[in-house]
């Protein structure tokens, strides 16, 4: 076999990354992929699924092998031949958070039968193509609309008291009302970046990753590992889900050793569901703080 390797540093969170490409079935941020469909019923992100697509207008299948979302990796091998001097192709792309910069580090590797006249060639092609895809990812990133919504408040308590409630992310049942359970997944420490954290929210159970975290700065942020789903029951139309990420982050006021928090959630909506979606975050987020000031008040 022959590989082939590409790798590069695209400047948005590996989750960020990840949630862009971890559905099987989604392959436009691919250079000179059409719209690809999953054939065979299965899950899109099950080993197994096969897609379809066409490939700079060619037809072409491939077949999902692996895939991890805690490592954020996923490898797929060609159905059919591609082409009479290729035979065989598998392929993986895996995404590292580089920490300190809060950068992905994106590899995309190969290994592929050819013809030994043709090998040459398809290696270069290969480099060429994965390379202008990496590109081309990193550009629909760097595109993609957010909406943030905005919270700030200040507390009556000084700022190291509030952090050393909060800096455990597996915390969360211990100050936000309607949260009952929640546990560490991964065997990770509650302060580690890269730590998933599934908790239960009234009746629901929501799983997020660590994306950050520092003490020197008092912050930390966080990635829905799936689409938020609209509350049922509320007057509005219930809008699609969607993905978010939030960020919590204290200063200390020196007036009164009080501490200001700032708590955002940035989300991906439909033009036509921004508005609603951001009127229940400023809802919500409220909520979540006016929470975690009772419950410093109890506990000082």
């Amino acid at each position: 076999m022959t590989h082939t390797y590409v790798s590069t540093v695209i400047p948005h969170a590996a989750d960020t990354v990840w949630a862009m490409v971890k559905d099987f079935s989604e392959y436009r941020w691919g250079e000179g992929v059409g719209e690809a469909h999953i054939e065979n019923g299965l899950d899109s992100n099950a080993p197994g699924a096969s897609r379809a697509f066409a490939y700079y207008g060619r037809p072409s299948r491939q077949r999902l092998v692996a895939h991890s979302a805690e490592k954020r990796m996923q490898s797929w091998e060609s159905v059919e031949a591609f082409d009479p001097t290729l035979s065989y192709y598998k392929a993986t792309l895996r995404i590292t958070p580089v920490t300190t910069s809060s950068s992905s580090f994106v590899e995309w590797l190969s290994d592929f039968e050819a013809t030994p006249e043709a090998a040459p060639g398809w290696q270069a092609m290969q480099q060429r193509e994965f390379g202008k895809s990496l590109n081309r990812l990193e550009k629909l990133l760097d595109e993609r609309s957010l909406t943030t919504a905005y919270y700030s408040t200040s507390l009556a308590l000084p700022v190291e008291a509030v952090w050393s409630l909060i800096r455990d992310f597996n915390n969360y049942p211990a100050y936000i009302d309607g949260v009952t359970e929640s546990v560490i997944e991964d065997g990770k420490r509650g302060d580690e970046v890269g730590a998933v954290r599934r908790f239960r929210y009234h009746d629901n159970w929501i799983r997020q990753r660590l994306a950050d975290h520092s003490d020197e700065r008092r912050s930390l942020t966080y990635v829905g590992l799936d689409p938020f789903a609209y509350p049922a029951g509320l007057p509005h139309a219930s809008p699609a889900p969607v993905r978010y990420e939030g960020t919590m982050h204290l200063l200390p006021i020196v007036d009164g050793t009080r501490t200001f928090l700032e708590w955002s959630v940035s989300f991906d909506a439909a033009a036509a569901d921004v508005e609603t979606w951001r009127s229940l975050f400023l809802e919500l987020i409220p909520e979540w703080a006016a929470s975690l000031r009772r419950t410093l008040i109890r506990s000082h």
